[in-house]
C-alpha cells in the first residue's frame, strides 16, 4: 500500500491539466468555460505592514475555501488512482494522450511525508523495494485522513485519542453555530436521529437519559443548554403516532389527546400507576391489551377513558412515527425548516428590496455581503475606528477619502466605472 502525500496539493494545481481532465470527462463546453473562468480569475495582495501593496495574477492552483475546489481536486487524484492501477496491471505508467508535459498535473509528490506499506514480503524484500521506490517504509497502525488504519482489529486505546478530539470538537464548533430553529432541529435529531453526534451526544452528555428527564447544568456545552431550554417550545411542535410503541415514551412524549401523561397526571403520576419514569408506550401493554391500575384520582379516570379509546400499539402497526406540525397547525411525518422558522420568529415588514438579495440561485456568501451592505453594516474604516479600532479612515482602494459605505459603492473612482457599466 502506498501513502500519497501531495506537496502543497491545492496550490500546485495546473489549470491546463484541470481544462484537459474536463475535456476528457466529456463536460459540456459553457461548463468547462465556467470552471476556467472560476480558477485562473484570482488576484493576489501581499500585505506590508498591515498595508496591501498591489495586486497580481495567479498562475496555478485551486482557492482553498471554494466549493467547488474539493471536486475538482477529487477529479484530479482520481487520475493518479486510475493510472496507479493500470501501472500495476500493465507494470509500467505513460502520460493521458491529451498530457504533453511530464508535470501534467502541477503537483509534486512529497517524498519525505510519502509512506510504502507491506503485506506478505520478508523483511529484506520489503526493505530494497522501500530503498528503491525512495518512499520510507510506514507501519500499522498509521492514520488516514485523521482516523487509524490498521489491519487487525483496532483497539479502544489506539481509539482514544481520536475518541477524545471528537469530544473537544463536539464542545467547541457547535456551541456559538446554531440560531434558535437550528437548535429545534438539533432536537428532533437527538430524540430520533442516529448520526455519530447524536450517538455521541446520548452517550456521553445524557447518560442514556431521555432528552425530556435530563437536567440542565453549567458542565454543559450553551448549545445542549439551549437545546435543553426550548424543550416547552419542542412540546408544542411535536406529536406522535404509536405504531409498537417501542419508541415513544409513555410520559413525557405527547402520544395522546391528554397530551404529556407527565403533566395530567402530575410527578406522582408513575408512583400511583406503577409506571417506570423512563417506561415505553408498549411497556404499558400486557397480552394486546393496556394494562393499567385501579384509578385512584380523576386524571386516572381520564386516562383510563382516554386508552379505552385508543389501539393498544403492536408490531403489525409498525414503527413509531413523530408528526410535526405545519403551517396550517396539522401535523405531518415531515419536517419543513421553513413551516417551523414561519411560526418562531417575530415577523417583520418586507422590504423593496428582498428580491435583489434572496432568490432561488443566489450565492449564499455573495447575498449575505449584499444584505449587509444594503443594511450599512460592513466593516468599512469608519466603522471599525468607531468600535475602538486604531486604524487610518483613507479608502483602502483610492486613498482619496474617507472609506464608509457611501465612498465605497458610489463615490470611489474604483466603484464609479462599474456603476456605468452596470446601469
Amino acid at each position: 500500500m502506498l501513502k500519497v502525500d501531495i506537496r502543497k496539493a491545492f496550490d500546485t494545481v495546473c489549470w491546463d491539466f484541470v481544462v484537459k481532465l474536463l475535456e476528457a470527462q466529456s463536460f459540456p463546453l459553457l461548463f468547462i468555460t465556467w470552471i476556467k473562468e472560476c480558477i485562473t480569475s484570482p488576484r493576489f495582495s501581499i500585505a506590508i505592514n498591515g498595508e496591501l501593496a498591489g495586486f497580481f495574477p495567479g498562475q496555478k492552483g485551486l482557492r482553498q475555501g471554494d466549493s467547488i475546489s474539493p471536486y475538482l481536486f477529487i477529479m484530479i487524484m482520481e487520475v493518479l488512482s486510475k493510472l496507479l492501477g493500470k501501472a500495476a496491471d500493465e507494470e509500467g505508467m505513460n502520460l493521458h494522450p491529451l498530457c504533453q508535459t511530464p508535470r501534467w498535473t502541477g503537483m509534486e509528490l512529497n517524498p519525505a511525508k510519502t509512506e510504502i506499506f507491506f503485506g506478505g514480503f520478508s523483511q529484506i524484500e520489503a526493505a530494497v523495494i522501500s530503498d528503491l521506490a525512495g518512499f520510507r517504509r510506514g507501519s500499522f497502525p498509521t492514520r488516514y485522513l485523521g482516523l487509524p488504519l490498521d489491519p487487525n482489529r483496532i483497539s479502544f486505546a489506539t481509539l482514544q485519542p481520536f475518541l477524545e478530539r471528537i469530544t473537544s470538537k463536539l464542545n467547541s464548533w457547535t456551541v456559538n453555530s446554531l440560531s434558535f430553529a437550528g437548535k429545534v432541529r438539533m432536537v428532533i435529531s437527538v430524540i430520533y436521529g442516529s448520526s455519530l453526534w447524536v450517538e455521541w451526544l446520548k452517550e456521553n452528555v445524557f447518560k442514556r437519559k431521555c432528552y425530556w428527564e435530563i437536567q440542565t447544568s453549567q458542565r454543559l456545552s450553551p448549545t445542549v443548554r439551549g437545546m435543553i431550554g426550548i424543550r416547552d417550545t419542542v412540546r408544542e411542535f411535536l406529536r406522535w403516532s404509536v405504531g409498537h410503541g417501542r419508541a415513544a415514551t409513555f410520559w413525557f412524549d405527547w402520544w395522546s389527546d391528554l397530551g404529556p401523561l407527565i403533566t395530567a397526571l402530575g410527578e406522582a403520576g408513575p408512583h400511583d400507576l406503577r409506571i417506570p419514569i423512563s417506561a415505553f408506550v408498549s411497556d404499558d401493554v400486557v397480552n394486546g391489551d393496556w394494562s393499567l391500575p385501579a384509578a385512584r384520582s380523576e386524571e386516572a379516570v381520564t386516562l383510563q377513558i382516554v386508552l379505552s379509546m385508543m389501539a393498544p400499539p403492536t408490531s403489525e402497526r409498525g414503527a413509531d412515527k413523530f408528526l410535526w406540525r405545519n403551517a396550517t397547525d396539522h401535523f405531518l411525518p415531515r419536517f419543513s425548516s421553513r413551516d417551523t422558522w414561519n411560526r418562531i420568529r417575530v415577523g417583520a415588514t418586507t422590504v423593496s428590496w428582498h428580491k435583489l438579495v434572496w432568490f432561488k440561485e443566489e450565492i449564499p456568501r455573495c447575498s449575505f455581503i449584499t444584505w449587509l451592505a444594503i443594511l450599512g453594516r460592513l466593516p468599512t474604516r469608519d466603522m471599525l475606528s468607531s468600535w475602538g479600532l486604531s486604524i487610518p479612515f483613507n479608502c483602502v482602494l483610492c486613498s482619496s477619502g474617507i472609506e464608509n459605505h457611501d465612498h465605497l459603492f458610489f463615490r470611489c473612482p474604483y466603484a464609479i466605472p462599474l456603476n456605468l457599466f452596470f446601469r
